[in-house]
């Protein structure tokens, strides 16, 4: 009896397993194809062009380049991968044109990580447990993106007292509070694209993206990254208070091995 209940699934589980690589790729798909007509209609660059010669007022000639970065924007985000097609990343106009793409972008990097701890609830058969594990994601991501905002806008320091805001490394159409949001999240889900410099942020506005980072990108982390580092922590954290309190370790209904194998249930 107890080998068999350890060693079977039950069946919603496996529905729910099948249910999300069934629905992964057209949903992904579905909202890659929106974003991309959404960035490229706030101008955002989107063709197959190999650039364009224009001449500066200086006289000289200047090679702008185009290509499809709306599309690899969009793909950028959703996977966290990072990078960017130009050299200053989404700091770009190209790629990042305005406030409205820039929100959006940081829409992007949130969706999916968020997304797969209700997944999760959803194999296991226990929603709550994919609930719990997404509170504690948001929780940490919200005071991390508040924290950041609140030492930017503070703008301690000399100079940035004399200016009057930190905007040391962010460009004007984002302002400091667009730039240190994308900031947080960014770094809270390992992707690597940047709209701001965070190297030129004040010593505390600076700090939490690099305590973002050294947390292990758990809140909420990469694409699916998150949702397993979250996963462990919480595997350690029930079997070290297990272990404290002198009860044996269980998460979702599950022993350890050693446990099973010495109890009497095991045995019958």
């Amino acid at each position: 009896m107890a080998a068999s209940r350890y060693a079977k699934t039950p069946p919603r589980r496996e529905r729910g397993f099948a249910l999300a690589l069934t629905t992964r790729g057209p949903v992904t798909a579905t909202l890659d194809a929106t974003s991309r007509d959404r960035a490229a209609g706030r101008r955002a660059i989107q063709n197959f062009s190999d650039g364009h010669t224009a001449n500066t007022l200086a006289g000289a000639a200047q090679t702008i380049t185009g290509g499809p970065v709306a599309s690899q924007e969009v793909i950028k985000e959703l996977g966290t991968s990072g990078g960017g097609f130009y050299n200053v990343n989404s700091a770009h106009p190209f790629e990042n044109p305005t406030t409205w793409t820039n929100w959006t972008e940081t829409f992007l990097l949130l969706v999916i990580a968020f997304s797969l701890p209700r997944t999760f609830g959803r194999m296991v058969g226990d929603k709550r447990q994919g609930y719990a594990i997404l509170a504690v994601m948001a929780v940490l991501a919200i005071a991390s993106v508040a924290a950041v905002n609140g030492f930017q806008l503070a703008h301690h320091g000399t100079v940035p007292n004399a200016v009057g805001a930190a905007t040391e490394g962010t460009d004007a159409r984002f302002g400091v509070a667009d730039s240190a949001t994308f900031a947080g999240a960014t770094t809270l889900t390992s992707t690597g694209a940047v709209d701001s410099f965070h190297d030129s942020y004040t010593s505390l506005g600076g700090g939490l993206p690099l305590l973002n980072m050294m947390l292990g990108e758990v809140a909420p982390g990469g694409t699916g990254s998150g949702l397993y580092g979250m996963l462990v922590l919480a595997v350690i954290t029930v079997f070290v208070a297990g272990r404290m309190a002198g009860r044996t370790p269980e998460y979702l209904e599950r022993r350890s091995a050693r446990a099973r194998s010495s109890s009497p249930r095991s045995t019958s």
